[in-house]
């Protein structure tokens, strides 16, 4: 599990424990929380355009090959 999903369940396990100890909904705190969710998925898509990159790199033989 990466720091970003550690993160990301962290903050939801505030967010659920605040709303048990006050007793209201965190719906008002979501825009917070969709701007993290949004961060975590850019995240993941960079890494796959990057990983994605590489790939295309090595198969027209830009990128060095390790053993």
């Amino acid at each position: 599990m990466g720091a970003w999903e550690k993160r990301l369940i962290a903050w939801e396990k505030r967010l659920r424990a605040w709303e048990i100890k006050t007793g209201t909904s965190y719906l008002f705190l979501m825009p917070s929380y969709l701007i993290l969710t949004t961060a975590y998925l850019i995240h993941i898509l960079k890494g796959q355009k990057i990983s994605a990159l590489h790939t295309a790199q090595r198969n027209a033989g830009l990128l060095a090959v390790s053993p």
